[in-house]
């Protein structure tokens, strides 16, 4: 009705996980973009639609279609300036166009380019370039800590039917040496709720020795396990991720399964680990 004040509902979309093409490498940091409904990196085209910065690295070389997920950062992100053709302070506000996953120019090259985002500022070492407009194609939209999933294309059919139309969260948590050899929470249970794993990373610092084996799993007197990583995966700097394949790591039953109601999930050790700093976990979940 006009003249009368309406609340307004509002969505944050900071991330997007999208299916990755098959015999594509995707590195972290790199500009991606959407071509025929699969995230490749970015290059000299049409059609493409950009859809941010890779929050990390995904190899489906030797995948089909929509094998893996990449994480994807929506926002405004510095790439290189290309050097036939830079972008300058004259460009700022006017779109500026993909070279390739780093680079991003003034011409559209007798529309042979894509359109990356708005030139916001430009600088001695790069353009910053605005990539905050929605694509046609949203995959899996992510916000911040609480996340709305809207429309999902999973990797596997379980994903569909935990996440589609449901709340979709996502833990972040750093645990130390001692709490991970005693057992931490990562994510407190929730009575009369089943935690639903969908997508997991972690990042060891430190390398770890002495142990058999972590484990993310449920507080329950028997576990379900999420994931088991070996003492020769823990290796400093190393990244363990749901969307890579890992050596000495494997997938258990809770991994896009239910975990048991009301239990939360911890980050376990099976004998003492010693020499290790911490490990940096994030977590893609639901609750059913």
């Amino acid at each position: 009705m006009l003249g009368v004040g309406r609340n307004t509902s509002e969505r944050q979309i900071n991330f997007l996980l999208v299916l990755v093409a098959a015999q594509t490498i995707i590195y972290e940091g790199s500009l991606v973009v959407l071509e025929a409904g699969y995230a490749k990196p970015g290059k000299e085209a049409t059609g493409l639609v950009c859809l941010g910065r890779a929050e990390e690295y995904v190899n489906n070389f030797a995948g089909q279609n929509g094998d893996k997920l990449v994480r994807v950062k929506r926002g405004c992100f510095k790439f290189e300036n290309d050097s036939d053709n830079p972008v300058t302070g004259a460009h700022v506000l006017q779109d500026c166009f993909i070279v390739d996953d780093e680079t991003v120019s003034s011409s559209d090259e007798s529309s042979a380019r894509s359109v990356a985002g708005k030139v916001i500022a430009v600088e001695s070492d790069g353009v910053w370039v605005d990539m905050w407009e929605s694509p046609d194609l949203v995959l899996y939209e992510l916000a911040g800590v609480g996340r709305t999933t809207e429309t999902v294309k999973g990797n596997a059919d379980t994903i569909a039917a935990h996440a589609a139309k449901r709340h979709v969260f996502n833990a972040v948590a750093t645990a130390s040496l001692a709490e991970i050899n005693a057992g931490k929470v990562i994510i407190p249970g929730v009575i009369g709720k089943k935690i639903v794993p969908l997508n997991y990373s972690l990042r060891v610092i430190g390398p770890f020795a002495a142990g058999t084996n972590i484990k993310l799993q449920d507080s329950n007197d028997v576990p379900i396990v999420v994931c088991t990583a070996l003492a020769a995966a823990l290796t400093d700097g190393a990244k363990i991720g749901s969307q890579a394949t890992v050596a000495n790591v494997t997938d258990g039953a809770g991994f896009q399964g239910e975990l048991t109601s009301g239990k939360s999930m911890n980050l376990v050790a099976t004998g003492a680990f010693t020499g290790g700093t911490s490990i940096a976990i994030s977590i893609d979940y639901a609750l059913v």
